[in-house]
């Protein structure tokens, strides 16, 4: 079972690795799927530099709901490698909402220009986010999609466009 906030390897880890060879992976979460993944050379440089150094343990991938919302590089990376991932658990009540830690994780961690922020916040537009998330006013509109994001609407409107068509 996992601890809240602590790293831990969980049992299913061996079949995960064993099921990549066939293309399966744990599913990723909506939110996380807003935010691109690395690919092709840089992706290939990730994998050598964590079969070089082995698995970051300060860096584990984050779970919420039975999914990955944080740290999919990492496990596709991991599993590429051979390696084992670490992992945690995301504790809404200790960390707050888990739209705000993914935008906030990607955000600071990768350098994205204003129209890869913008596609994903045309992405984001419409979750649902917060503790309650059946309510109606917990919808994440465009405008607040924007500003977390730090693009603007029209880029956001121009970005829906693209993902739409």
């Amino acid at each position: 079972m996992a601890r809240k906030g602590k790293p831990y390897a969980p049992r299913w880890l061996a079949k995960a690795a064993r099921e990549v060879a066939s293309g399966v992976l744990l599913a990723f979460h909506p939110f996380a799927e807003a935010f691109p993944l690395i690919e092709g050379e840089e992706f290939d440089t990730f994998v050598e530099r964590m079969k070089a150094r082995g698995y970051r343990a300060s860096r584990p991938v984050v779970l919420f709901e039975g999914k990955v919302l944080d740290g999919r590089n990492r496990l596709r990376a991991a599993l590429a490698a051979k390696v084992q991932a670490v992992f945690r658990d995301f504790d809404p009540q200790t960390e707050g909402d888990p739209l705000d830690f993914v935008i906030s994780e990607n955000i600071d961690r990768r350098h994205m220009n204003a129209s890869q922020r913008a596609m994903a916040a045309a992405k984001l537009e419409g979750f649902r986010h917060g503790g309650n998330r059946t309510a109606d006013e917990a919808k994440l509109d465009r405008k607040d999609a924007a500003d977390r994001l730090k693009v603007s609407e029209r880029s956001v409107a121009r970005a829906a466009e693209v993902r739409d068509h």
